[in-house]
């Protein structure tokens, strides 16, 4: 919806009265996904919903149609989150450009801090369930009201808790399809190699893993992964190199203002000013590209490359090969680098603050057959 509502907007730029085209294209897309939404369940959208859901975007309009920076795409599968939250919830200046990849659903259950960022913790003895029920709150959290056109008191979003409770009781499951067994000795022998350097390199920060037979829907051979052993870490800001912009948008202004909120007084979340990225489970990796934070890595081989040499420019978006050697989105040649919002295509521009491949150097030393090695392990989790 976030897509198309910005090819929206750049089709009406320039023309008279673009706000009031916008503002009417806007209600149609959102009155589309809800309608495509009910006929899935047998459904239709009824009068009243329609009115009250384009009540509902006039409101949140004005935020959606602030201008992006010169250069700047969301593009599919990441979100502003943090700038939502500073922007509409605090009143505070929306920062510096700070893109963040959905979260990973597989492995929440083993999280201490779910799902937006390293800021959010819970009491030990809060249930995996409860935490991911918590969490998604601050989704409905930021949501505009349609006649105050202020986000949604926090009295009332929690009264959506039991709600998320049941969200939260299913999505604790969550986890990866069985992955393709190694099929033949090169395989196996490799896969047995990149497990002895994950278990050095990598189990540190993202856990240890044990692998069960499960067959394929076609019923070849499967493997099935599950850890063994994970602790959340939340490695420094300095360490990692990464793209600096997200976790900057959690300044000591940002935690004034959430001190002051409901949800940190009922003890819903406990807080801390974090400059940390989370080291997240790897289950389902080979699924979950583009990787870091930011979504500025397309694929496992370019993870394992010096940044100076990963790619600046590379397609996302549904219509986008996979590249099952390197793991992740096929990088194509420049020429074929262009916007296709038809195909809900969208070129990556890593040079862009916010957008940098940057850091997460670990692997990068080792040399060609060992990160082959590596690979072929990390594409069974």
């Amino acid at each position: 919806v976030r897509r198309r509502l910005l090819e929206e907007r750049r089709r009406v730029e320039g023309e008279p009265a673009s706000g009031l085209r916008f503002r009417a294209g806007a209600t149609e897309v959102f009155l589309d996904a809800a309608r495509r939404s009910r006929v899935r369940r047998g459904e239709s959208l009824g009068l009243a919903e329609s009115l009250a859901l384009t009540a509902l975007v006039d409101a949140q309009i004005d935020y959606l149609d602030e201008p992006l920076p010169a250069g700047i795409r969301y593009g599919p599968g990441r979100t502003l989150v943090q700038g939502a939250y500073r922007t509409l919830r605090f009143g505070l200046p929306p920062g510096a450009f700070a893109p963040v990849k959905a979260p990973d659903l597989f492995g929440v259950r083993y999280r201490d801090s779910l799902l937006w960022g390293a800021n959010e913790t819970y009491p030990s003895d809060v249930p995996p369930s409860e935490r991911i029920a918590r969490n998604g709150l601050l989704v409905p959290w930021i949501q505009v009201h349609p006649l105050t056109r202020k986000p949604l008191p926090d009295a009332l979003a929690l009264l959506r808790l039991p709600l998320y409770r049941r969200m939260g009781r299913l999505l604790q499951h969550a986890v990866p399809p069985p992955a393709p067994a190694p099929s033949t000795g090169l395989e196996r022998a490799r896969f047995a190699r990149g497990r002895t350097i994950y278990e050095t390199t990598c189990t540190p920060c993202h856990g240890r893993y044990e692998f069960d037979p499960e067959p394929m829907p076609d019923g070849s051979p499967g493997l099935r992964s599950r850890p063994i052993r994970y602790r959340e870490q939340l490695p420094p800001l300095d360490a990692l190199g990464t793209d600096p912009n997200y976790a900057a948008a959690l300044d000591d202004d940002y935690a004034a203002a959430w001190y002051g909120t409901l949800y940190y007084k009922v003890d819903l979340f406990g807080s801390r000013k974090t400059g940390t990225y989370v080291a997240r489970p790897h289950l389902g990796l080979r699924l979950r590209a583009p990787y870091l934070h930011n979504a500025s890595i397309p694929n496992l081989e370019a993870l394992l490359t010096k940044p100076g040499g990963r790619p600046l420019r590379f397609r996302v978006g549904r219509a986008v090969p996979l590249d099952d050697r390197a793991v992740g989105l096929a990088v194509e040649s420049p020429a074929a680098n262009e916007d296709d919002p038809a195909a809900g295509v969208h070129c990556w521009d890593g040079t862009l603050p916010g957008n940098r491949p940057v850091g997460h150097e670990f692997g990068t030393d080792l040399d060609e057959e060992d990160k082959v090695a590596l690979i072929e392990y990390l594409k069974r989790l």
